[in-house]
């Protein structure tokens, strides 16, 4: 990443719907497979409270685009195509 690009944003919706239907799992899951591009500046994660998107949770915005009933079977093609560029191995 150049001096001049802005790392890639991940915000995890850890309202309380999202986090039992799966949020809790799928932020560890981008923790783990995010690991080295958090480390570099490529990637930022953070949490937020309630989307207001409840019944179509879990919920995640990559860049701003909000991505809602992410899975775990849906979440490392999620992360391949959004952040493909940021090269996020093993997902």
């Amino acid at each position: 990443m150049s001096s001049d690009e802005s790392p890639r944003r991940i915000v995890i919706c850890m309202g309380s719907s999202c986090f039992v239907r799966g949020n809790n799992r799928n932020a560890e899951r981008i923790l783990a497979l995010a690991q080295e591009a958090i480390s570099r500046g490529v990637i930022q994660v953070s949490g937020t409270l309630c989307q207001n998107k409840c019944k179509q949770g879990p919920n995640l915005e990559v860049d701003g685009a909000c991505h809602c009933g992410v899975d775990a079977e849906s979440l490392p093609q999620l992360l391949e195509s959004a952040l493909g560029t940021a090269r996020v191995p093993g997902a």
